[in-house]
C-alpha cells in the first residue's frame, strides 16, 4: 500500500509518484510512478509523436491509469490519443539518498496476442523488491489490435512496433530523472513482447541495448504475414464489414467511434480463435523499420552484418506451451492444414509420425507448442548462439507448465512454499540478468551445429503445488536439450517459411 508521495523533477516538470511501504510482499520500499505519457496520437491509424518530459506539464503518476484499448473491455476506461508508461524502482533506504551512479534499466513489453494485454501483468515491485538489485522498470503500453496492427496497403503497418521504438527512445532520453542509465537497457517481454523484442533484436534500424529477456517468445514465433497475404487481406476486409455494420455508418475507420471498432475487432478474433489464426499481428512491410523483411531474412542479414555481436539473451519456454490454445476434437493434420495451408501433404505424414509416439489427447497440444513457441525460442537461441552472443536458456517446468506460467514466478509473487523457493531462483537470476551481473548459468553452446551441448537450467521440475499437490520439486537444476528435442526443432525450422511473409517456401 502506499504510504507517501515521491517527487521527481525535470526542467520543471514534476512528477509525483507513490512510496510502497514494506511488507510481507515487499522486503524493500517500492517507489512507483504510473501513468507517465511518453506520446501523443495525432489521429487513429498515425504515427505518434514523442511528449518529453520536460514539456509535459505537472504530471500526478500516483494511480494506475486508463489502458490502451482493446477488444472486450469498456472503451470509456481507456484512452486512445495518449501512450504512457510506467516506472518502478527501489526506494532509497530510510536516512540515506538516492544511490549517484545511474542504474541499469529494465524497458518491458507486455504479452496478450498484440491484440489484447496491460504493461502491469506482473508484480513489477515484487520484482524488483525481491531482487534487490538496483534497477528500474520501465512498462510502456502499445496500441493493440486493429489501432496497433491494421495492415492494408493504404495504412501505416505495426504501429504497435513503432509506439515501443518510441518508449525505449523515451527511456533513453529520461530515465536519467528517475536515477535510471538510458545507455544500459535491458529489452524483456513475455509472449507477444518477447516477439516484440525479437523483431527490435533483428531489425535494420537497431535500438541501443545490450541484453534481452524473452519469456516464450521470438521474433520467428507463430505466424508473421506479408501485409498483402490473402489471410491479412481477408480479416480486414472482414474487420472493416463488421465495424461498418455495428455503427451504421460509412464512413472511414479513422472517423468511427471506438465502440464500434473495438467491438468489430473482438468479432473478427472470435472469427479467427479456433483456428489459431489471430488477426492484428505485425506484418512483413518494407515500409516498416522494424520489421522489413521476413524474420528467416533479417535473421541472415543479422549473421552477415557487421553489427556488434555482444549481446546478452536470457530466453526461454514453459513445458507446455500449446495446452491452453489448441482446440478440443481436431486432429493433428486438420489443425495444421488450415494454420498452414502450403505444408505438403508428405510433410503432414512427416508431422504425424513425429508425434506418433504423445498420448492422443495430448498430441496437438504439443505440436503447437512446439511450432509456435518452444522450436522458435531454440531457433533464437540457436542463430544468437551462432551470432557470437551469450546465451542464457531455460525450461519453465512447474505444473501445469502452461504458457504464461512463469509470471508471478518471475515477479517472486508466490505463497506456496515450493514456489516461493523456486521464485527465489528465477527472480534472482532475472534481476542479477538485467543488472549486468554474473551469472550462476551455464551460457548455451547450440548442439545442432555439433559444436554445443545445448544446456539449460530447469525451474520447478516435479512441483505441483498449482495443482493441489504437496510435491516441491526441484527449484532449479540443468540439464542438455534431448535428441528428440533436437529432431522437433529441426523438423519445425525446415518449414518455418511457411509462416512468414506470402507463406510460401522461398530460399534465403
Amino acid at each position: 500500500m502506499a504510504s507517501a508521495d515521491v517527487l521527481v523533477a525535470a526542467k520543471g516538470t514534476k512528477v509525483t509518484g507513490s512510496r510502497l511501504a514494506v511488507s510481507s510482499q515487499l522486503p524493500h520500499a517500492v517507489e512507483a510512478f504510473y501513468g507517465i505519457p511518453y506520446a501523443r496520437v495525432p489521429r487513429r491509424f498515425a504515427a505518434a509523436e514523442t511528449i518529453a518530459l520536460d514539456g509535459a506539464g505537472d504530471i500526478d503518476a500516483r494511480r494506475q491509469a486508463p489502458e490502451q484499448p482493446q477488444a472486450e473491455a469498456a472503451p470509456h476506461q481507456m484512452q486512445e490519443d495518449l501512450l504512457r508508461l510506467n516506472v518502478f524502482r527501489l526506494a532509497a533506504q530510510q536516512d540515506q539518498t538516492r544511490p549517484k551512479t545511474p542504474a541499469p534499466v529494465v524497458v518491458y513489453m507486455h504479452g496478450g496476442c498484440f491484440n489484447f494485454g496491460s504493461p502491469l501483468d506482473r508484480e513489477w515491485p515484487s520484482f524488483l523488491a525481491q531482487g534487490g538489485r538496483e534497477v528500474l522498470v520501465v512498462t510502456p503500453g502499445y496500441r493493440l489490435g486493429p489501432l496497433g496492427f491494421l495492415a492494408g496497403q493504404s495504412e501505416q503497418a505495426n504501429l504497435g512496433l513503432a509506439d515501443q521504438r518510441l518508449a525505449v527512445e523515451w527511456t533513453v532520453a529520461w530515465i536519467g530523472v528517475f536515477g535510471g542509465n538510458g545507455a544500459d537497457l535491458t529489452l524483456m517481454g513475455w509472449s507477444a513482447g518477447a516477439h516484440s523484442i525479437g523483431h527490435h533484436l533483428l531489425s535494420p534500424s537497431p535500438l541501443p541495448f545490450t541484453r534481452a529477456i524473452l519469456e516464450s517468445g521470438s521474433p520467428t514465433s507463430r505466424s508473421v504475414m506479408s501485409s498483402s497475404h490473402s489471410r491479412v487481406v481477408s480479416q480486414q476486409a472482414s474487420f472493416a464489414a463488421h465495424a461498418a455494420a455495428l455503427s451504421g455508418s460509412t464512413a472511414s475507420l479513422a472517423a468511427l467511434p471506438l465502440g464500434p471498432l473495438l467491438r468489430a475487432s473482438s468479432a473478427v478474433w472470435e472469427e479467427n480463435e479456433a483456428a489459431l489464426t489471430w488477426p492484428f499481428q505485425p506484418v512483413v512491410d518494407p515500409r516498416c523499420a522494424t520489421l522489413p523483411a521476413s524474420p528467416l531474412r533479417l535473421w541472415h542479414a543479422l549473421l552477415h552484418s557487421s553489427r556488434p555481436r555482444n549481446l546478452s539473451v536470457l530466453t526461454g519456454f514453459c513445458s507446455n506451451e500449446g495446452t491452453a490454445f489448441v482446440p478440443p476434437d481436431t486432429t493433428l493434420r486438420h489443425f495444421f492444414s488450415s494454420l498452414l495451408p502450403d505444408l505438403a501433404s508428405t510433410h503432414l505424414r512427416g508431422l504425424e509420425a513425429l508425434y506418433a509416439c504423445v498420448a492422443p489427447d495430448d498430441r496437438l497440444a504439443a505440436a503447437y507448442g512446439d511450432y509456435a513457441y518452444k522450436a522458435p525460442v531454440l531457433h533464437t537461441a540457436h542463430m544468437l548462439s551462432l551470432a557470437g552472443g551469450r546465451v542464457y536458456l531455460y525450461e519453465h517446468a512447474v505444473a501445469p507448465g502452461f504458457h504464461g506460467g512463469q509470471l508471478p514466478l518471475v515477479a517472486a509473487s508466490v505463497e506456496a512454499p515450493g514456489q516461493r523457493r523456486i521464485a527465489q531462483a528465477m527472480n534472482s537470476r532475472w534481476a542479477a540478468f538485467a543488472a549486468g551481473q554474473p551469472l550462476d548459468w551455464p551460457v548455451f553452446q547450440s548442439p545442432f551445429t555439433g559444436a554445443g551441448l545445448g544446456e539449460l537450467l530447469v525451474f520447478g521440475h516435479g512441483n505441483d503445488e498449482a495443482l493441489g499437490g504437496d510435491n516441491e520439486g526441484v527449484p532449479v537444476g540443468s540439464r542438455c536439450l534431448t535428441a528428440r528435442e533436437m529432431q522437433i526443432c529441426r523438423f519445425w525450422w525446415e518449414h518455418m517459411d511457411l509462416s512468414h511473409g506470402k507463406g510460401l517456401r522461398a530460399g534465403l
